[in-house]
């Protein structure tokens, strides 16, 4: 019996002991079983897309989507089935990037990729390689659901909900290379932030009347606005204090202000860990 009992610890020392060992040695964010990463990669795995092929996948005529229910593209959203059901364009088909390549019943149309501001990296990535390896016709619409041509056009489960207006920390760092961003922080107290963006601040007690105000101002001049609160007062009433405003390029950070640190401080550390040439037993990317 005692033989028996040893072979089977030893067993399960083998079986367990390695992973664990190697778990302690990566020292990797924890992700729940059953959960979503909540670690996400901000180097793009793409080649750099060239600036005549940027400009082309971006340059949707108006004809192909003109008209309700008369497109003559096929319009392509790449969000998750999540996002997708809660509000989506009318007639468009639900399939992640790396899919779309395999389809044979897109290759005939042109085609209208179309998703998150997060997601237009690796679009205009998937645009150009259509667009060299079938010469199909394909275009990136970057204001996915926010265009003015979708408008009148939503459907879903969750419309009224607004969160397509809603942009997490991870989308944000994929996308601030991509495309001009300006930042408005609502906090009492200056903010330091990484990066070239250029920040405004807007203290709460004012941002009833100021908030409208900044944000019209910068509209104009970045190609988003992303609005991160520091203060407490929640996306909704932020929301009201926009409202009649022209929101199509604005977006309010999920997780506001501590959401933001809390993401940079992981994505530092995923970074630094990725850089590390020395030969590992296993890797932070297999939480992707």
């Amino acid at each position: 019996m005692a033989k028996s009992h040893l072979l089977y610890f030893g067993f399960a020392f083998l079986l367990f002991g390695s992973s664990a060992v190697s778990g302690e040695a990566l020292d990797c964010p924890f992700v729940p079983a059953n959960h979503a990463p909540s670690v996400i990669p901000v180097v793009s795995e793409h080649a750099p897309i060239q600036p005549d092929q940027r400009a082309a996948c971006l340059n949707l005529p108006s004809a192909l989507v003109a008209r309700a229910g008369a497109s003559t593209a096929a319009i392509v959203d790449v969000r998750s089935p999540r996002h997708f059901e809660a509000v989506h364009v009318q007639g468009s088909v639900n399939l992640p990037p790396h899919l779309i390549p395999s389809r044979r019943f897109l290759e005939a149309a042109p085609l209208v990729l179309l998703g998150g501001d997060g997601d237009i990296s690796e679009l205009l990535g998937l645009c150009a390689r259509l667009r060299s390896e079938r010469r199909q016709v394909v275009f990136v619409e970057p204001r996915g659901l926010h265009a003015d041509w979708a408008q009148g056009r939503l459907a879903g489960n969750d419309i009224s909900s607004k969160r397509h207006f809603e942009l997490s920390p991870g989308e944000f760092h994929r996308t601030r290379q991509v495309l001009d961003w300006a930042v408005v922080v609502i906090a009492e107290d200056d903010v330091a932030m990484a990066g070239p963006n250029p920040v405004s601040r807007v203290d709460p007690s004012e941002a009833p009347t100021a908030l409208r105000r900044v944000i019209d101002s910068l509209a104009g001049a970045s190609e988003r606005v992303l609005i991160i609160d520091g203060s407490g007062l929640g996306t909704g009433v932020l929301s009201r204090y926009l409202e009649g405003a022209d929101l199509r390029d604005v977006r309010f950070l999920t997780g506001g202000l501590s959401g933001y640190r809390q993401f940079s401080v992981m994505t530092q550390g995923l970074l630094a860990r990725r850089s590390d040439s020395s030969p590992s037993r296993g890797s932070c990317e297999s939480l992707r």
